[in-house]
C-alpha cells in the first residue's frame, strides 16, 4: 500500500498463534454438535410417536379389550356384593356413584413421559397400575373407609398395594384410597391389574378439577389455579368431617 507520498507502506498483521483455525474448528464443532442433537430428538421423536402406536394398538387388541372388561365387570361385582352385605348392617346405601374407565394411549403417552419412562408398551403394562380403573363415591368418610376395608381383605383378587391419599394428601392437595388388585381373569395366563379408587362426592368433584388442571400449560393463571385449588382441598376436608359428625348426630335421634 503507498501513502499520498508514493511511499510503500507494510501492514503488519499481529500473530493469531492460529486463533483463526482453532475459531474454524470450533464452529465446525458446534455445528456438528447442533446437528447431533437435532439428529437425536428426531429419533426420540419417531421412537415415541413409535411407542405411541404400538400402546394404542395393544389396547384396541381385541383380547385385551375382552380381558379388561372381564376384569371391571369382576371387580363391579365384589363391589356390589360388599356394598349389600354392609348396607343392611347399616341401615343405608353407602356408595352413591360407581363408574369406571379403561385408560386411553394419549393419556398413557402423557403419563409415561410425566414419570420419565420412555414411552412403548412395556413400560405402559408395567410401569402403569392405572390402564384400567374403578372409581368408588360416596357421600361419607368413614364408609369410604368401611368399603376400603373389605375390598383389602377380599380374596378373589390379589392385593398389590393400597395407597391412602386422604390421611396423608398429594402435595397438590388430591385425597382418595387407592387399591391396586390383580384379577385373575383366564387360568395360565397373567392377570389383569386393576386400580380402584374410593372417595367422597366432594373429594370427587375436586379431583376432577384437578385433572383438568394436570393437562393445561404451565402459566401463571394456572399456577393461582393450583393455590386456590389447594385451598379448596383442605376446606373439601373440613366440611367432609363435618358433614359426618352432623350424620352421627342425626343418627343418634
Amino acid at each position: 500500500m503507498y501513502n499520498k507520498s508514493g511511499l510503500l507502506l507494510y501492514i503488519c498483521k499481529p500473530d493469531d498463534g492460529g486463533a483463526g483455525v482453532e475459531t474454524e474448528n470450533g464452529m465446525k464443532e458446534e455445528k456438528k454438535k447442533k446437528i447431533r442433537i437435532g439428529e437425536e430428538k428426531q429419533n426420540k421423536k419417531t421412537e415415541t410417536e413409535s411407542g405411541y402406536e404400538e400402546i394404542e394398538a395393544a389396547l384396541n387388541d381385541p383380547e385385551f379389550v375382552k380381558r379388561q372388561e372381564e376384569a371391571i365387570d369382576f371387580v363391579k361385582k365384589q363391589i356390589d356384593e360388599i356394598n349389600e352385605r354392609l348396607s343392611r348392617i347399616v341401615g343405608r346405601e353407602l356408595i352413591d356413584i360407581v363408574t369406571y374407565r379403561k385408560k386411553t394411549a394419549e393419556s398413557v403417552r402423557k403419563k409415561l413421559i410425566r414419570k420419565g419412562h420412555e414411552v412403548n408398551w412395556e413400560n405402559a403394562r408395567t410401569k402403569l397400575n392405572d390402564l384400567t380403573g374403578i372409581r368408588i363415591s360416596c357421600s361419607f368418610q368413614d364408609d369410604v373407609y368401611r368399603l376400603a376395608g373389605k375390598l383389602q381383605k377380599n380374596k378373589k383378587f390379589t392385593l398389590i398395594k393400597t395407597k391412602d391419599y386422604i390421611k396423608k394428601p398429594k402435595a397438590s392437595g388430591y385425597q382418595s384410597i387407592h387399591i391396586i388388585v390383580d384379577v385373575l381373569v383366564d387360568q395360565g395366563k397373567d392377570p389383569m391389574r386393576v386400580e380402584i379408587q374410593l372417595r367422597t362426592m366432594a373429594m370427587n368433584y375436586w379431583a376432577k378439577l384437578d385433572h383438568q388442571l394436570c393437562y393445561k400449560k404451565e402459566s401463571r393463571d394456572a399456577d393461582k389455579i393450583r393455590k386456590e385449588l389447594k385451598e379448596y382441598a383442605e376446606e373439601i376436608a373440613k366440611i367432609d368431617e363435618k358433614m359426618l359428625k352432623l350424620r352421627k348426630k342425626i343418627e343418634k335421634i
